[in-house]
């Protein structure tokens, strides 16, 4: 009788293990970071101090595909507060999102006639041009074709960018009233997913893994 506590606390052990790879696997799996590249196409002739054509856009995004779509309709989706990390250098200048404020719009053949992808970000940690402070990135795609997404849920990996016929990235400045607005505008070349992100088991395999192994623990137990 007493050595069945041990067995039992040790069977304890290996299923609250488990359970708990199980959930850092499932918060895990919903955080995808992707890296983006892209260059300088347009910009407003206030920041032609600070800014030219001949720059290159990098940074990463990662957006929570476990939020919520807060919009009712059946082909379009609105995931607030979906961006759970970005970061942008444009040429040596750096602005990171703060947080908060931002959201990600899915569109599939709706009333813009295009499948799009847009991720808005207007909490923005930036260096001031002049007097004019960081208001927004945002990373848009369109598909004329409408033949990019197949529905508007959240997608854990993005399309292919050669499905779409606008990959395009801008950045917003304003004064502190908001009367004065300029922009930066250019093309995103390659968007990859992080290396590190491979697909992870479900949770659901990792539950019953433990549980197979359990129950083999139990049998050898009794032998």
């Amino acid at each position: 009788m007493r050595s069945g506590k041990p067995k039992a606390v040790l069977v304890s052990f290996f299923v609250g293990i488990f359970l708990l790879i199980a959930i850092i696997q499932e918060g895990q799996a919903s955080l995808i970071t992707y890296n983006f590249t892209g260059n300088v196409d347009h910009l407003s002739p206030l920041l032609s101090g600070q800014f030219n054509t001949m720059q290159t856009l990098s940074g990463s995004l990662t957006y929570d595909t476990s939020v919520p779509d807060s919009d009712s309709s059946s082909d379009s989706a609105y995931y607030l507060n979906s961006i759970a990390a970005l970061t942008f250098t444009i040429d040596g200048y750096t602005g990171v999102s703060l947080g908060a404020h931002n959201h990600t719009i899915i569109d599939n053949n709706s009333s813009m006639n295009s499948d799009m992808i847009a991720f808005e970000a207007h909490n923005i940690s930036a260096p001031s041009i002049g007097t004019l402070l960081p208001d927004s990135f945002s990373l848009y795609f369109y598909d004329f074709s409408q033949s990019a997404l197949s529905n508007d849920t959240f997608p854990e990996i993005m399309p292919d960018l050669s499905l779409f016929n606008v990959t395009q990235w801008e950045y917003v400045v304003k004064d502190t009233d908001g009367s004065i607005l300029a922009t930066i505008i250019g093309n995103i070349t390659p968007y990859t997913a992080e290396p590190s992100q491979v697909p992870e088991p479900s949770t659901v395999l990792l539950i019953g893994t433990g549980l197979a192994l359990v129950g083999v623990l139990r049998k050898s137990f009794k032998n």
